[in-house]
């Protein structure tokens, strides 16, 4: 009988770490697979925002010829490039030029030509330079020449640059620089400007968030929480006698005293036979 508990714990206590081993390999796979499903959520949001990313640097959207008169807010940044015109139009005084400014662009911006027609004067005979910049780039010269003194009229200057276009970024404005330092000029605000554009199909996308790591918690939502390592030793002897009360102790106790009495059966039936 003794042969008996002792194999049956033995037994039993190796079905609970099979158990608890295979637990471990469930948990540790379902692990993976969740971090696997994560890494191609990963992949799939970068691919998508670098095709976006891609797109939106490229002008691919043509709007032809733009037409833009000036609306004169002070001087400077404040004079700005408008599709919309002023009516009635209206004349500024400006002393050392003007900046006329078209920005800062949303979408990635191509500018292929420009066209400038000017409705201006000035007081004093000046020699004048205009130019175009944008971003932090360089001034890029479109035209030089002199005005006389008390002359007013339309002056037109013109640049093409479709052989290496100006390539205007998100958040970066262009500005017309009209400069003739310490000169005073008087403009009209039906000044016209034509810039051929193309532009970027969407703005620059914003980065993707990506989704978190799982962890242990993620596992257990689904698989439950996981089990405690299964005692060894006496611990482990002691929960198995209380799993097996009813098949292993409970036959023990009654076999000791059946055991008991038969041998004493056994030995009184011998003594009356030697009687």
């Amino acid at each position: 009988m003794l042969i008996a508990i002792v194999t049956g714990f033995f037994l039993w206590q190796r079905a609970q770490l099979e158990d608890f081993q295979s637990q471990i390999e469930r948990r540790t796979s379902f692990l993976n697979e969740l971090k696997a499903q994560r890494q191609a959520e990963v992949n799939r949001l970068n691919d998508s925002y670098i095709l976006n990313l891609n797109q939106s640097l490229t002008p691919s959207v043509s709007r032809g010829l733009v037409g833009f008169t000036v609306i004169p807010r002070g001087g400077g940044p404040g004079d700005v490039l408008s599709e919309q015109p002023i009516i009635p139009p209206t004349n500024f005084t400006r002393r050392g030029g003007t900046n006329l400014h078209y920005g800062p662009v949303q979408k990635t911006t191509e500018i292929d030509i420009v066209n400038i027609t000017l409705i201006m004067g000035a007081y004093q005979t000046s020699n004048v330079t205009i130019t175009i910049t944008w971003g932090n780039h360089s001034p890029l010269l479109i035209l030089p020449f002199q005005m006389e003194g008390g002359v007013y009229g339309v002056f037109t200057a013109s640049l093409d640059v479709m052989s290496s276009p100006i390539i205007v970024a998100p958040g970066e404005t262009v500005a017309l620089n009209i400069a003739s330092p310490n000169k005073t000029f008087l403009f009209n605000s039906d000044s016209f400007v034509w810039l051929s554009l193309k532009e970027a199909p969407f703005p620059p996308p914003s980065k993707p968030s990506f989704p978190r790591d799982p962890t242990e918690a993620d596992v257990s939502l689904v698989l439950g929480p996981p089990k405690t390592a299964p005692p060894t030793g006496w611990t482990a002897f002691t929960r198995y006698l209380a799993a097996s009360y009813d098949v292993v102790v409970v036959p023990f106790l009654c076999a000791v005293p059946l055991a008991i009495l038969s041998d004493y059966l056994v030995k009184y039936a011998k003594r009356k036979s030697t009687d």
